[in-house]
């Protein structure tokens, strides 16, 4: 997650009034750091096939 996204989410998160806005707060930052750990392993998967000739067909 980048720094500009996480910053609003706490600056939300901190003026957030209700518990059900903080937790929705919280299952968006974990829901974008999922994201992004996946989008990370996706691209680590693609670079591996694009290096093994073996596979290419």
């Amino acid at each position: 997650m980048d720094e500009w996204t996480d910053d609003i989410l706490d600056r939300a998160y901190a003026q957030a009034t209700s518990y059900e806005e903080k937790a929705l707060f919280e299952a968006v930052k974990q829901s974008i750091r999922e994201t992004d750990k996946r989008l990370e392993q996706a691209e680590g998967q693609l670079d591996g096939m694009a290096w093994d000739k073996e596979g290419w067909e």
